[in-house]
């Protein structure tokens, strides 16, 4: 259930996000294949801006996955090798991978992968 709390989190994190997203270099980093049941789109938006404080909006959406399946290597574009970036995971989401086998599984609700 929906805590007023949470709503206003994520609007506050979309007014962050969106000058990176609307404005940024945009690449496309996963595409569907016909020839794969594998349903999962990524993209990437990168800052113009070099001194913005967030340099890069990765979004990964996973329409349909088939429990136990791997995903692709998520490789991500137009950073600079030369730097160090933090990762830092926004949303919670239902899938997560089993660290032992690396598998994706369904865990139930939205929870974070990497911490919050």
């Amino acid at each position: 259930e929906w805590e007023l709390s949470d709503l206003a989190a994520y609007v506050d994190k979309f007014k962050q996000l969106a000058p990176t997203i609307m404005y940024g270099r945009f690449y496309r980093l996963w595409t569907p294949s016909k020839q794969t049941d594998q349903q999962a789109y990524s993209w990437m938006s990168v800052s113009r801006d070099p001194k913005s404080p967030i340099v890069a909006v990765v979004i990964v959406l996973l329409s349909r996955l088939e429990i136990g399946r791997y995903l692709p290597v998520l490789r991500l574009r137009g950073l600079d090798d030369a730097e160090m970036y933090v990762v830092e995971e926004i949303f919670p989401n239902t899938t997560a991978r089993d660290l032992s086998s690396g598998k994706m599984t369904h865990n139930g609700p939205p929870q974070y992968q990497m911490g919050r």
